[in-house]
């Protein structure tokens, strides 16, 4: 892969994927914060509550949209690699039509079977049906913001969920809480604050969609030749709808779960110790949105090369930029359960250790989904999917009676884990892209050696949150300094990544080049 390239590719890439990850960054802070809220002024049972029922929302959100969001994402990616852009307008407005349709359907059959959902599956969770109910009318403002997350995600337009859904969404749940403390504080004024979270931002969403792509869902664009039906579309589509399932599955089944074998104070302390582990989605998540439209493009164009070369170089970021939130949460669980969330929450770091350990797949083998996804497999992804929400459901069924919340902790471990190498399995035997390269394989080894040195003198030495810190940065020195000096792993396009990264946060970054050039490479 040429250098220019990677400027050309990494660019796209970082234009999109920092605005993304500013946005992710905010709004996980943001919902970490509304956690913190809850815990605090309130016992582990109601955050098992609020983590119950938002876990079993999660999942009709999901099924409401019915892969449409992803679908057309990639059809407006792929008509733009065909440079065939001249029905995108008519299919989107048929789309995002027939998605809150079918929103509204579902936001009727969801609300009249809340009572029967709690009375057969929850019957000891007092209020929960009618929280059900009041965010189940919520369904449709959600499916609108997806479905203009999905459009403007297509145009490589990171907007809409970067200030909508990341900031507006969390901002407004956290304010509306911090209001409600001296008013009264209740799992029903939780439940109202975040109906109210999800309408405003899927009410903008709307507006933006209008204003910026011309897409009024009340006025019919002029009609132009469609070469895809809406039918062909729905169809190819709906296989789509089964893989956001089973990440929510991975993420709430387990809450579900616990819900059902165990207390609701077991549920609080699992969510809080599961909530720091998906920590790693803030550097992941923010690249997989704008991966997707890039690689469909190539795709559309049949450049795999170029784009396996994209996939290697992003994958090694990925994890080496991620490795420092592995070391902490696997390290020092108890401190970060204890600060955050209080005492009560300490007896999660089993669970906090164990689900971490699980998304380290995803650091290795990187976003394998996505590329699969712009290949247009989505029938192999469907079943890898159900596959994975069979055995995340059969794991807990064994697990959770006999272990707690380390059993649920360790079906998502494994599931996670499971995916991730058959997505790669799959994605090699389709299209013979793979994440390892060399580099990568001296970036891995830089990594355990760091890792193996810091868990023997952490054996030696009494740390508390006051030296975490300290203790990170040097961390991240030492396998910085391992990568660079003993294994010479800083290559051309890493040089070229970092000229990137100075030229786009604008700063200064002259001496670090300098040291690489000087001990670990040919970075001028």
């Amino acid at each position: 892969m040429t250098d220019e390239h990677i400027k050309k590719n990494m660019g796209v890439l970082m234009k999109g994927g920092l605005g993304a990850l500013a946005g992710t960054m905010a709004g996980t802070l943001m919902s970490f914060g509304t956690k913190v809220i809850i815990t605090q002024f309130s016992s582990p049972s109601v955050f098992g509550v609020f983590s119950l029922f938002l876990g079993i929302v999660s999942i009709i959100y999901m099924l409401s949209t019915f892969g449409l969001s992803v679908g057309i994402t990639r059809y407006i990616a792929f008509s733009s690699g065909k440079d065939d852009n001249t029905a995108v307008s008519n299919m989107v407005y048929s789309v995002m039509r027939m998605g809150i349709l079918i929103s509204l359907v579902i936001c009727v059959i969801a609300i009249s079977s809340a009572d029967f959902i709690v009375k057969k599956i929850f019957p000891e969770v007092s209020h929960l049906g009618f929280l059900l109910k009041v965010t189940f009318i919520t369904i449709p403002f959600f499916s609108l913001l997806d479905f203009s997350i999905g459009v403007a995600r297509g145009f490589k337009d990171v907007k809409p969920k970067v200030f909508l859904l990341d900031i507006i969404k969390n901002l407004l749940f956290l304010l509306l809480l911090i209001i409600s403390i001296p008013i009264s504080f209740s799992i029903t004024s939780i439940t109202y604050s975040y109906a109210i979270s999800v309408i405003v931002p899927g009410i903008l969403s709307c507006i933006y969609i209008s204003n910026r792509y011309g897409v009024n869902l009340l006025k019919r664009p002029a009609y132009r030749a469609i070469t895809v039906s809406k039918r062909e579309f729905f169809l190819s589509s709906l296989p789509l709808t089964v893989m956001p399932l089973m990440w929510l599955v991975l993420g709430t089944m387990d809450t579900v779960m616990l819900g059902y074998f165990k207390k609701a104070e077991d549920v609080g302390i699992y969510n809080a110790a599961a909530s720091l582990a998906r920590f790693f989605n803030i550097l992941i998540s923010p690249i997989t949105f704008i991966f997707l439209p890039v690689a469909t493009q190539y795709m559309a164009k049949s450049s795999v090369y170029e784009l396996s070369s994209l996939y290697k170089v992003t994958t090694k970021w990925i994890f080496s930029i991620s490795l420092p939130f592995f070391f902490l949460l696997i390290f020092f669980p108890e401190i970060m359960l204890v600060t955050l969330y209080g005492g009560d929450y300490a007896q999660g770091a089993l669970c906090l250790r164990i689900v971490v350990s699980g998304y380290l797949s995803s650091l290795i083998l990187g976003i394998n989904n996505v590329v699969l996804t712009a290949s247009g497999k989505y029938v192999v992804q469907m079943w890898l999917s159900v596959s994975t929400i069979l055995l995340n459901l059969l794991l807990n069924i064994l697990l959770i009676p006999k272990y707690g919340a380390s059993g649920a902790a360790a079906a998502t471990a494994i599931s996670y884990s499971s995916f991730n190498v058959l997505a790669a399995v799959v994605l090699y035997r389709h299209s013979a892209i793979h994440p390892f390269s060399v580099d990568f394989f001296k970036a891995i080894i830089a990594a355990v050696l760091t890792t193996v040195v810091f868990f023997i003198l952490g054996r030696s030495i009494s740390v508390g949150y006051y030296s975490i810190l300290p203790i990170l940065v040097l961390y991240c020195l030492s396998y910085l300094c391992c990568v660079i000096l003993l294994f010479k792993g800083v290559t051309k396009s890493d040089s070229i990544i970092i000229d990137l990264i100075e030229q786009k946060s604008r700063l200064n970054l002259r001496y670090i080049k300098r040291f690489i050039s000087r001990f670990g490479g040919d970075i001028e």
